[in-house]
């Protein structure tokens, strides 16, 4: 196979690679952690695509030392391509501890490099003929653990996302990991990297998809999402629904400017979240309003949550109105909605007279 042809093969995967390239650097949404590992993904692709396809042309080389050439860019190849899990590993969760992290790699790594000198793994002999033994698997086991750590990441952190967004992350890691056993039986080349520039692609989009989802100040569930929640009700369905309004976030804003009032919308955001983000999905609903919905809890599941959040709220010179109400079979989901916004707005009139009585007492 002449290498003009492999790389014709090959040049639609850089292509997608490239454009990746350019769409991360320029996309200013996400993370700049996430976005580093997500290049780093791509550039590792690309390389051991690069490399993958230098491998394959030395098979069909003539040259007398194509042999070792294919030896070491085996050796690259094979051991680094448990990084490509790897990163998108740290794109899903990038506070993930790196120093455990990379054991998997480092694992594949040392095997590797040992087998340049024992061969125990991989060798290709003189006669250009490459032979694999059963520790060949190993490199891809490091990968499988890293795709499993993927989708067992995004199961704990990520676990009142939707059934389809389980799938979705679960195919591409599955396919992942078949289509690497189909190229080492089958004997098929560019296979897993072929799959890897498409993969990463469709992950791209998906991770596009959830920034669309979040607000961006507080990093919560916006309202379309929040709003959406109401088309999804199924029978038996249960839980308790939360609103929360800032008192005198105008105030704060007009008086201290937006940015304390940005500061108290950050706040409330993380206490919100230190109190009830075990319990359910937390969505900014409004200018000052937040919800929660707590599926499969009652009110007196959430009561101590509710204490916790005022006895944090009472050490600040924040002021955070709380109502809330269950949902069932008889209260839908918008009745409880509404009636937690009214229990909250009661709420809301009750903390006012007090800072009023407060204010007079003062004088």
């Amino acid at each position: 196979m002449k290498l003009s042809e492999i790389i014709c093969r090959n040049s639609l995967y850089i292509i997608s690679l490239i454009f990746l390239l350019f769409l991360c650097l320029s996309n200013k949404s996400f993370d700049k952690k996430s976005t580093l590992y997500f290049i780093a993904a791509l550039i590792t692709t690309a390389i051991l695509i690069i490399v993958e396809s230098l491998d394959v042309y030395f098979s069909y080389s003539e040259w007398e030392y194509s042999y070792i050439a294919r030896n070491i860019a085996c050796f690259f190849k094979i051991s680094l391509s448990p990084l490509i899990p790897l990163f998108i590993l740290f794109v899903t969760y990038y506070k993930l501890k790196k120093r455990f992290a990379f054991i998997p790699f480092a694992v594949s790594l040392v095997f590797c490099f040992i087998n340049l000198f024992t061969g125990f793994m991989f060798y290709v002999s003189p006669e250009n003929i490459m032979t694999k033994t059963i520790y060949f698997a190993i490199p891809l086991e490091m990968s499988a653990i890293y795709l499993i750590g993927i989708v067992g990441v995004y199961l704990k952190y990520y676990k009142k996302a939707r059934k389809s967004e389980m799938v979705f992350v679960s195919f591409i890691c599955i396919m992942a990991f078949v289509s690497a056993m189909i190229q080492v039986f089958c004997k098929i080349p560019f296979l897993v990297l072929s799959y890897c520039s498409i993969a990463l692609v469709f992950y791209y989009l998906f991770l596009t998809i959830q920034i669309f989802k979040i607000d961006s100040l507080t990093l919560t569930q916006n309202r379309n999402v929040f709003e959406n929640e109401f088309c999804f009700t199924n029978n038996g369905e249960k839980g308790v629904i939360l609103v929360f309004d800032l008192n005198n976030l105008k105030h704060v804003n007009d008086e201290m400017g937006h940015t304390k009032g940005d500061e108290f919308l950050i706040y409330t955001a993380m206490l919100i979240k230190q109190c009830f983000e075990e319990m359910g999905n937390i969505y900014r609903i409004g200018g000052d309003e937040f919800a929660v919905i707590c599926k499969d809890y009652t009110t007196t599941d959430i009561l101590p949550a509710i204490a916790k959040f005022r006895s944090a709220l009472s050490k600040t010179n924040y002021n955070v109105a709380v109502g809330f109400t269950e949902y069932n079979d008889i209260i839908k989901k918008k009745t409880a909605f509404k009636l937690a916004d009214d229990a909250m707005y009661e709420n809301k009139h009750y903390l006012k007279s007090i800072d009023k009585i407060f204010c007079l007492n003062k004088e």
